[in-house]
């Protein structure tokens, strides 16, 4: 297909360097328009690689995006297009302050504008999550101290507790032992009030048996007069000697 020359424009952004190629065909008959195409390329070390979009619109934007300035603020800001050195003075006030924007690339700074302020919003949504955080954090701490000082006061407690309660068991060895030494002796005690009631009721029995034998050495008396009869008043003496030193054995068991 013919093809008209192309003609190709390099230019730099800083230190990046870029190329623009545009290529116009004739058209294959008369009466209709030829097809247009535009390359935007990138330099690299090994030479220019395609930025393009997927038309020329779009292409056309990418290099409006890199350079922060379309045709008509290139045009206005040079002053030198023929037959064109007024447009800027005849411009409207709000058409040429919108040159002048695009001119100065404020509307780039605008957008960084808006980003530094989607920044410091984000900071600051932080920063206002960091401080409760942080009050949430001091309260956290300022209860872990207090639960702590709890825990400590309850363990001198149950320390307290511990030491209190050995010592009442100690002194409930001490009393289970005392007890059994009263029930022990309380065992004794009635044992001995039951040998001393026994030991009364045989007392009495030997004091009946003594008057008895008092009665019937009286009774002898009379009769001791005669030998006979105090030999036999004697024997019989004799045998209640016996018999009283049997019970004083008795009696001193």
């Amino acid at each position: 297909m013919p093809t008209r020359p192309k003609w190709s424009l390099k230019f730099a952004v800083g230190e990046q360097k870029y190329r623009i190629i545009r290529k116009h065909s004739r058209p294959k008959r008369k009466g209709t328009s030829g097809q247009t195409s535009l390359t935007f390329q990138i330099a690299t070390g090994s030479g220019f690689r395609p930025l393009d979009a997927d038309s020329i619109t779009l292409t056309q934007q990418k290099i409006i995006d890199v350079l922060h300035m379309d045709y008509n603020t290139f045009t206005n800001s040079a002053f030198l297009r023929q037959g064109h050195a007024d447009e800027f003075t005849t411009a409207t006030p709000a058409k040429r302050k919108q040159v002048l924007v695009n001119i100065l690339g404020l509307s780039y700074y605008d957008g960084f504008e808006a980003q530094a302020k989607e920044i410091v919003k984000q900071r600051e949504l932080l920063r206002a999550t960091l401080l409760v955080s942080m009050a949430d954090i001091n309260r956290e701490l300022e209860l872990k101290v207090a639960s702590e000082t709890e825990l400590q006061q309850g363990q001198l407690e149950i320390e307290t507790i511990e030491k209190s309660l050995k010592d009442r068991e100690l002194s409930l060895t001490t009393l289970r032992q005392q007890k059994e030494l009263l029930e022990s002796k309380k065992a004794h005690l009635l044992q001995l009030e039951k040998n001393l009631v026994e030991r009364t009721r045989s007392l009495a029995q030997w004091q009946e048996q003594i008057s008895q034998l008092r009665i019937r050495i009286n009774e002898h008396e009379t009769v001791l007069l005669k030998r006979i009869e105090i030999e036999d008043g004697y024997r019989c003496f004799v045998g209640l000697k016996a018999l009283n030193d049997t019970f004083n054995k008795i009696w001193h068991w």
